[in-house]
């Protein structure tokens, strides 16, 4: 056992071999330690078909944006439901899109979003626009928890109605302010979009429309994230080369940082990936840092890299390869020092989502945990934290061609 005295004699001139023993002991600590894992269980919104799935945890409660079929009706819908219980059990599930636009159906990686502020909860998602093969953003907040929501007008207006908006985030901070990211082609340069920004309170509306970046990445989630001090950063792949960047607002919106690289890949790729990155917020051994997760497509390094960094840093200050060249589609989330981490891995009917850990920081990672059966091609997992430890969400396909959500839990 290691005592306060063993370290002190560890680390006495000439301990080098007790050095070793504890280094070996701390790695054997992070990679070892594994959760218990329950069972698979559905996450039943009452649709017949999930298309979308968003999850936003707020002290010990996870609330979820879940868009598709509706079983009673058939139409598709976009649902709000939430747990206080880390996930046991749910609020029956609230149609947020009642007596608005049709929307336009959209899949996994282009989720619907939902934020939660202290007093009110903003939803995202698309409707038709000038065109039928055209989404435009479109929103409704709760100030009661969920169960009732009415709606709130667009940042843009109708003459960017013919330009198609998607790929976006939201994110709120202490003061009841809202922040959304999200991509459009306004400048309809056909093999790119652009990077915008606006920040909505129920006080002002909404404020500071942005254009943060001209030339992005045309179909790779954008992420959006706010610190302890109310920052704002923004997570979003890069055109050339495709690699992901930070894009920060030390001023809640009000002006912002120019973008750094968090790991420099220089990946250059015509198309699009389809692959946007996770990013989360976390204080380890008492300092604040942004932690990612991020996809490299470039044949030699594919795969997903974990980046910790400090946002007024010019590149991201460790970067570690945790997932292999068939991983994709990773999501984080932190329990005070515990860093949980979610993705896919395989190929076609091989494909499966996977849970790591790390309690060191990232520097070492545990064993990865198969969380899904065999041949459920399963996409885009979710991992959120809770008072009684992470819970994960994915959506699967069952024999019919229909998706459901499934949610684990592990402690």
């Amino acid at each position: 056992m290691i005592t306060k005295t063993n370290l002190i004699t560890a680390l006495r001139p000439g301990a080098t071999y007790s050095i070793l023993l504890f280094s070996l002991f701390l790695w054997a600590c992070a990679t070892q330690i594994k959760p218990v894992q329950n069972k698979p269980v559905l996450f039943d919104a009452g649709l017949s078909d999930v298309h979308t799935l968003d999850l936003y945890s707020r002290e010990d409660s996870i609330h979820s944006l879940v868009s598709g079929i509706d079983k009673q009706t058939g139409a598709t819908v976009v649902k709000y439901l939430a747990s206080g219980d880390a996930g046991q059990s749910w609020t029956s599930p609230v149609i947020v899109n009642q007596g608005q636009a049709e929307i336009k159906a959209s899949k996994r990686g282009n989720d619907f979003q939902l934020a939660v502020s202290a007093s009110s909860i903003l939803a995202a998602w698309k409707t038709v626009g000038a065109e039928p093969w055209v989404g435009v953003l479109s929103f409704a907040i709760s100030h009661d928890g969920g169960n009732s929501w009415e709606k709130v007008a667009s940042p843009l207006g109708e003459e960017l109605s013919a330009f198609d908006q998607g790929y976006f985030d939201l994110g709120a901070d202490g003061d009841d302010n809202f922040h959304l990211s999200w991509l459009d082609d306004r400048e309809e340069a056909g093999d790119t979009q652009g990077l915008r920004y606006a920040r909505y309170s129920t006080e002002n509306g909404w404020h500071f429309v942005t254009n943060l970046e001209q030339t992005v990445c045309t179909c790779c989630w954008s992420k959006i994230v706010n610190d302890d001090q109310r920052n704002v950063h923004v997570l979003f792949r890069d055109d050339s080369p495709r690699d992901m960047r930070l894009i920060s607002s030390f001023s809640q919106g009000k002006s912002w940082s120019p973008a750094k690289t968090i790991i420099p890949f220089n990946w250059e790729f015509i198309g699009c990936p389809h692959q946007g990155g996770a990013l989360t917020n976390a204080t380890l051994q008492d300092k604040a840092h942004l932690l990612a997760l991020v996809w490299n497509g470039d044949s030699e390094k594919k795969g997903l890299y974990f980046s910790r960094t400090h946002a007024d840093e010019q590149n991201g200050s460790s970067a570690t390869q945790v997932a292999g060249k068939t991983s994709k589609s990773g999501d984080l989330a932190v329990i005070n020092e515990r860093i949980g981490m979610v993705y896919s891995e395989g190929l076609a009917e091989d494909k499966k989502v996977v849970f790591k850990q790390s309690i060191n920081g990232g520097e070492h990672w545990s064993e990865g945990i198969v969380l899904t059966a065999p041949g459920v091609g399963p996409s885009h997992p979710r991992i959120v934290k809770t008072g009684e430890g992470f819970r994960v969400f994915w959506t699967e396909w069952l024999d019919s061609g229909e998706a459901v959500a499934k949610m684990s839990a592990l402690l």
